[in-house]
């Protein structure tokens, strides 16, 4: 299913193909992205975009697949407090690369945009981000609304599908929140903060409810309750904070009497420490591009599953095919330098079809590689085509004759016994490469 957002696909594809070493400036990367991957729908939403994937504060990303290198917002604002993007730098993070391995490039479909290679239809990546970062939004007659999960649980769970057993339920999480979240009933849970009693006048609030922003609990909850109204007098006598961008302490100081008056209503409801989080809108985008709701996150976590691992037996099909054409091009390339050295073939004062016609009747093979890379896309055509009889049956494979290049542009060094038993080696190597092993 789509792990993420047109716009983010973009923004990750710009950043893949770029493959910066160094941080690039948020407006800059946007203006790459705009470029790159054919943005329309202007520069702003972009900026909010990028700066979205890179932000890692409680209640954001789980996992953040760019890297925050700047002020990037903090869960004081909810991230509203973010820099401007022309002073805020960031790069792909290392874990996006091992998330998104670059051998599954080759099996996506990319799309196209005015004849200009964009980013494909969709990722997969190794695990659902889909859970580990959550999703929100709406659409046309559809609404979705997935919570952020511990990664550590859904690879426990691919490993329990791996060996046949079924996945164990799993709570939302949220990284660095240390607050609770029970289960309430079928995907409804209540998020709690922390606030624990200092002293007979005082009490403490180390944690709020996930995406609860301090600036807002502030003064919606806390400023009332020193302020009070006509209607209701004022709950605490002072409060003074002691945040920092990560974590929340506020220190309230009231009155004994009400303080337990507030411990017998209970705590975590007085100072509005408890939320409710439903989850029965969990629609995507399955692999054919169809929405589709699912009833649980186990049903999500078993269609990625079964996505993931076909995959994963494409991929190693590639990586055959690939192995096995790079062989073929060194065993080619190894009896070319042997026969030269041994006489039995001459290259010297001959045109270029006379070369041609000779390496066609000695039996040497055009590229191995150029060919099987050939066919990959000519299959991939074939599965765009969806069916339709389109009767253009004149292969155009080989109107510009077979390429030995490969051989033909070997420098006159490459004519030593050395050379022959280092390609034999490589050769060797490509066949005993054990590409099931590549691709995990």
């Amino acid at each position: 299913m789509t792990c993420l957002k047109p716009g983010q696909r973009k923004v990750l594809f710009t950043c893949m193909k770029r493959n910066d070493k160094r941080e690039v400036k948020v407006a800059q990367l946007a203006g790459s992205v705009a470029e790159m991957s054919a943005y329309h729908h202007g520069e702003q939403s972009l900026l909010m975009t990028i700066v979205n994937l890179a932000q890692n504060f409680v209640g954001s990303n789980n996992v953040n697949i760019l890297q925050p290198l700047g002020q990037f917002g903090t869960r004081i604002n909810g991230g509203k407090d973010a820099a401007s993007p022309r002073y805020i730098f960031t790069m792909l993070s290392p874990l996006a690369k091992m998330l998104f391995p670059a051998m599954d490039s080759s099996l996506l479909k990319f799309l196209f945009d005015d004849n200009q290679k964009v980013e494909p239809e969709w990722y997969i990546p190794i695990l659902p981000l889909v859970l580990v970062n959550g999703a929100e939004g709406i659409g046309t007659g559809w609404a979705c609304k997935i919570p952020n999960y511990d990664h550590r649980e859904i690879v426990n769970n691919l490993y329990r599908m791996l060996n046949m057993q079924d996945p164990l339920p799993m709570l939302p999480s949220y990284k660095n929140f240390k607050g609770v979240i029970h289960e309430l009933g079928q995907n409804q849970y209540m998020v709690s903060g922390e606030i624990s009693v200092l002293d007979k006048n005082t009490i403490e609030i180390t944690e709020l409810p996930v995406r609860t922003w301090t600036q807002a609990y502030k003064e919606s909850v806390l400023e009332p309750m020193l302020q009070g109204t006509e209607k209701t007098p004022a709950l605490i006598n002072d409060y003074k904070e002691y945040h920092t961008d990560q974590t929340v302490k506020f220190v309230v100081r009231m009155s004994e009497e009400k303080l337990a008056q507030a411990e017998a209503a209970g705590l975590h409801k007085v100072f509005k420490l408890q939320s409710s989080l439903t989850c029965n809108s969990m629609v995507l985008f399955d692999h054919m591009g169809c929405l589709k709701r699912y009833d649980s996150v186990q049903d999500i976590l078993k269609e990625f599953f079964e996505l993931r691992l076909h995959y994963y037996k494409l991929r190693k099909d590639w990586l055959v095919g690939s192995l096995g054409a790079e062989a073929s091009k060194l065993s080619n390339q190894a009896r070319f330098v042997l026969e030269k050295i041994e006489g039995k073939i001459t290259i010297e004062n001959k045109s270029k079809r006379d070369l041609i016609r000779m390496m066609v009747q000695n039996g040497f093979e055009s590229d191995p590689v150029a060919a099987w890379t050939k066919a990959q896309e000519k299959a991939l055509e074939e599965d765009d085509r969806d069916g339709n009889d389109s009767d253009g049956s004149v292969d155009s494979v080989s109107l510009s004759g077979p390429n030995f290049n490969y051989i033909l542009n070997m420098p006159l060094w490459c004519l030593s016994k050395e050379k022959v038993d280092e390609l034999l080696r490589q050769r060797d190597s490509k066949r005993e490469m054990n590409p099931h092993a590549l691709c995990y």
